[in-house]
């Protein structure tokens, strides 16, 4: 793993961090301790650990896409000043919109429905 790939696994940790809300009382925490993870039930680690994968995922097609490219600064920038409350709103909203959607990627709706148009609008 280079110094490239590692700077982006800890901005991608960073953002899914404070997107994951498993700070108890936090909207938007900034950065997430021990104290934090020890919080967290079981069910919250394993849904930010899935959510880091996902990302990792997605971070790996948009450089494989056009080098250079990175999700993480999309996801950073289309997200900015909402909370995670409004991502979730927003996310549910669209479901609800069309159930037929329901086999969407969650990850896919973050990265494409809201980030990337949010980012490519500022």
């Amino acid at each position: 793993m280079n110094g490239k790939q590692i700077r982006s696994g800890i901005a991608t940790l960073a953002l899914l961090f404070s997107l994951a809300g498993v700070a108890h009382g936090a909207e938007n925490p900034r950065v997430i301790t021990g104290e934090h993870w020890q919080q967290s039930s079981q069910e919250q680690k394993r849904a930010f650990l899935i959510g880091v994968f996902n990302v990792v995922g997605l971070e790996e097609a948009a450089q494989g896409r056009s080098p250079g490219a990175s999700a993480v600064t999309v996801l950073d920038r289309g997200l900015k000043g909402l909370t995670v409350t409004d991502v979730v709103q927003r996310i549910d909203r669209y479901y609800a919109e069309d159930p037929e959607r329901r086999s969407d990627p969650v990850i896919r709706v973050l990265y494409f429905g809201l980030a990337k148009p949010r980012a490519e609008a500022k």
